[in-house]
């Protein structure tokens, strides 16, 4: 059963690791990309690569149609040492703009649910697995595009003089189109399948199959993939089949994904988003805040009417809307972020000093998390309490329940 604790006694390998998640800031804008040397020939590697694999033509747009637009984005992929494997730049479109029936038809695309991600940190502790991290390179470029879809010229290809007016008429599919991580997901379910993989029935994003006389699952996470199993030949036999098929980087064993950061320790597996807390705390303007012991006030119940009408409304709810994520490793805020959901459209200057005394509390250790030990057992543990009839709007009990899986 996952344990909630402050940051263990990591080694100095995996402290370097976490503090060098620090060290580089991801751009927010393309105009920021473009006073690091290190993103400009990233995003000249990615338009090459566009190019490589014929993802559009340049033509003039004809009458009637509308170009959708387009932007970069920047993310930074770590090698298991903790120094920056490469800064990897994608060229998004805005799907936004598609027209259902036109541009697209079908959108659903299955991710890895969290759950299913903290299910097999769970077991990979217990029973002492080899976890693995691989990275797709442009993985929505696989597959032709059917659909006429028009795009406005990337921002490097709009400074072209010989090139004004001119736009992409998509050939293949790309980052941000509406079905094109439905695509992807068909076309990497298909190999995997035959391949001998039988997806769960529980979550389609996790395959499993006997490889080397061992059991291997896969976790699918749009271009993110782990693989993980008892034994290392049978991981290294998947990583290369995988890399003979699509175009992938192999990032060793597991350390960062999806935000989390992930550091085997003696007896177990702790899990943690330091690096999303702090920079949550720095953009809530609370870095430097005094920090709480405890998410919320001892005797505090908050009502609706408690307080003046908080003047800013959209603040309150982006603050907490960024908690939530949090969530999955700070089940200790889960209550008090549940119960300050109840008023984000109408909150009041006393819902807004129940959110920052959650600020302040995460100040106090940004680096606890959630603690898998190697000596427990795979079983399913639920638990719940009950607060008889304390709601004071409504009169009614409070609940809280926990539900923790162990098990495929």
């Amino acid at each position: 059963m996952a344990q909630v604790c402050c940051s263990p006694l990591l080694s100095p390998e995996q402290q370097h690791f976490a503090f060098s998640l620090m060290a580089v800031v991801e751009p927010a804008s393309y105009g920021e990309a473009l006073i690091d040397p290190r993103l400009q020939a990233a995003m000249r590697e990615e338009i090459q690569a566009l190019y490589d694999n014929q993802t559009w033509v340049i033509t003039d747009l004809l009458g009637g149609m509308k170009a959708i637009g387009c932007k970069w984005v920047f993310r930074v992929k770590y090698h298991p040492d903790g120094s920056v494997e490469r800064f990897k730049v994608r060229l998004v479109a805005n799907g936004y703009n598609q027209v259902y029936g036109i541009d697209y038809c079908d959108t659903f695309s299955p991710v890895a649910k969290l759950t299913s991600v903290k299910m097999l940190l769970a077991i990979a502790s217990i029973q002492n697995w080899h976890l693995h991290h691989m990275d797709v390179n442009n993985a929505y470029l696989n597959d032709d595009l059917d659909e006429v879809v028009y795009m406005e010229l990337p921002p490097r290809l709009k400074e072209k003089t010989e090139l004004r007016g001119k736009v992409c008429r998509l050939k293949k599919f790309l980052y941000g189109l509406k079905h094109a991580s439905r695509m992807w997901y068909a076309k990497l379910t298909k190999t995997l399948l035959a391949h001998g993989f039988k997806q769960s029935n529980d979550d389609c994003s996790i395959f499993l199959s006997t490889v080397e006389n061992s059991l291997v699952v896969i976790i699918v996470y749009v271009e993110d993939i782990v693989i993980g199993s008892i034994c290392l030949k049978a991981v290294e036999a998947v990583k290369r089949m995988l890399k003979f098929v699509f175009k992938m980087k192999d990032l060793g064993d597991l350390k960062y994904f999806l935000g989390l950061e992930i550091n085997k320790v003696n007896g177990g597996i702790h899990v943690s988003q330091r690096k999303y807390c702090i920079e949550l705390l720095r953009e809530a303007g609370f870095e430097e805040c005094k920090p709480a012991k405890t998410p919320s006030g001892v005797k505090q119940v908050l009502s609706a009417q408690d307080g003046e009408p908080f003047h800013d409304i959209s603040k309150f709810k982006h603050l907490l809307g960024q908690l939530q994520y949090l969530n999955t490793t700070r089940p200790d805020i889960t209550y008090a972020v549940q119960q300050l959901y109840q008023y984000q459209d109408s909150p009041t200057t006393v819902h807004f000093k129940a959110l920052q005394r959650v600020f302040r509390y995460l100040k106090n250790a940004p680096g606890q998390g959630l603690f898998y030990p190697s000596n427990s057992s795979i079983q399913i543990t639920d638990y719940s309490d009950l607060d008889w009839a304390t709601c004071p709007n409504s009169r009614r009990s409070i609940t809280e329940k926990q539900e923790t899986r162990h098990c495929i």
